[in-house]
This record gives structure tokens, C-alpha cells and sequence, in this order.
């Protein structure tokens, strides 16, 4: 007779009150609070590795490049079309202010193999786009050429360590590249991105690769080979 009585308080006591269950959700809350952001920061680092692996090859096809073309570096479009040969950044002219690059037409696409090492994994932006890294444009001469920038040769560098080849660029409000080709002016319209950390990636001259902040990249003066300084409303372009 005692069976069913005892049965009862057994299943009773198996449930959970409402205040059990509430304390249990509160502390599921705070440790998915807690861990989230631990989660967002590992995968940003991993994307963070994997762009900086892009630039990397990125940097030895251009040093390949170099070698191939008697120590000049490639043209850069500025209004070039997809028809341009020898030129980093080829696109559509016909896209305007979204235009799609054509990377695998680019000069250093023999080199690279793969279009898809010219996105950042970060840069959502840039996908579409295909393209994120924009050229420092004082390792070039500012000589217009059909639509273009022509490259410098490499005897016009002293210290190739301290020189930006590529760089990540935000434009505007895009943050991602529009052109290919980064303004030297630190708060000017194609800006350094901040999308890794507050930092982003470059690529020297010499082919290493290093993440800096913005300011830091630009105090030091690494799109002008660190000859000198450019202040944040800076006006003065490249050397000559």
C-alpha cells in the first residue's frame, strides 16, 4: 500500500523548481557572456593568421615579380580597364564606385596562383569586390601611363624593410579597398583598416609581413620608407 505513496515523492522530488531552473539559466547566461567574446577573439586571430598568410605570398610573388621584370615593380590601375596588361589591380571600368577586380588577370597572378589570397578572411566587404590590399602609392613614381601608375625600380630604395608594398585599406565607409591603391595621408578618403584588432596587416618591400595600428604605421613613416614622419593632417605626398 505504501508503494504508490512513495512513488509520488520519488518523481516529486526528480523536478526542478521554477527558482532551480531560473538560478541554472542566469548562470548558462553569464558564462555564454563570459566565453562569447574568448570565441570571437580566437577566430579573429585565426583570421587574423590567415591574412597575414596572404600577404605573405603576396609579398614573395612580388619579390618573384621584381626578379622577372629587371627590378621593376608592377604598373597600378587607377582607371584600368580589365584589357591592361602587367597591372596589380585590373577591374571592370564599367563597375564605377563597385567595381569588381579581375585578380586573376593581375601581374602577380602567375605568381600567387590563387585569386582568393587577395581577400582578407575578415573582410566581408572585399569579397564581393575580390580584392582588399591596396598598393602604397610612393613605391611608385606618380607617372600616368594609360590609366596607370608606373612601379619604381627597386635601386630607388635604400632600406626595402621599411617600406609598405601592400597594405589593408578602408575606404570611406566601405572598409574595404576601392581602387587598389592607398592614400598616404593617414586620415585621408583610403584609410588604413583597423579590422584586425584594431590594427591591420602589411607587407614590406623585403616580403615580411607585420600587423600595426594605424597611427603607429603611420608615425613611423613606412609608406616613405621611414626617411621621415607625416603628421595626421599631412598634406606632403611621397618623396621624389
Amino acid at each position: 500500500m505504501s508503494r504508490p505513496f512513495l512513488s509520488s515523492i520519488s518523481s516529486r522530488r526528480k523536478a526542478f523548481s521554477l527558482l532551480e531552473l531560473l538560478i541554472v539559466i542566469v548562470i548558462i547566461a553569464q558564462l555564454a557572456a563570459i566565453l562569447f567574446p574568448v570565441f570571437s577573439r580566437v577566430r579573429e586571430n585565426a583570421r587574423r593568421s590567415s591574412c597575414q598568410s596572404n600577404m605573405r605570398q603576396i609579398g614573395l610573388g612580388l619579390m618573384q615579380y621584381v626578379q622577372d621584370y629587371d627590378d621593376m615593380l608592377p604598373l597600378v590601375g587607377q582607371n584600368a580597364s580589365s584589357g591592361h596588361l602587367n597591372i596589380f589591380n585590373p577591374y571592370d571600368s564599367n563597375a564605377n564606385a563597385t567595381r569588381i577586380f579581375k585578380m586573376e588577370q593581375s601581374s602577380l597572378a602567375p605568381y600567387v596562383r590563387d585569386a582568393r589570397i587577395f581577400i582578407c578572411p575578415s573582410d566581408t566587404a572585399g569579397e564581393p569586390r575580390k580584392l582588399t590590399y591596396a598598393v602604397n602609392p610612393c613605391i611608385t613614381n606618380m607617372v600616368s601611363v594609360n590609366d596607370t601608375i608606373c612601379g619604381r625600380s627597386m635601386a630607388y630604395f635604400e632600406e626595402t624593410s621599411k617600406w609598405i608594398s601592400l597594405t589593408e585599406e578602408a575606404y570611406r565607409d566601405t572598409g574595404t579597398t576601392d581602387d587598389g591603391v592607398l592614400d598616404f595621408q593617414y586620415w585621408g578618403t583610403n584609410r588604413f583598416s583597423p579590422r584586425h584588432a584594431e590594427g591591420g596587416n602589411n607587407v614590406f618591400l623585403d616580403g615580411h609581413v607585420k600587423w600595426l595600428r594605424p597611427q603607429a604605421t603611420h608615425a613611423a613613416g613606412y609608406l616613405v620608407g621611414g626617411k621621415y614622419a607625416t603628421s595626421s593632417n599631412s598634406t606632403t605626398g611621397c618623396p621624389t
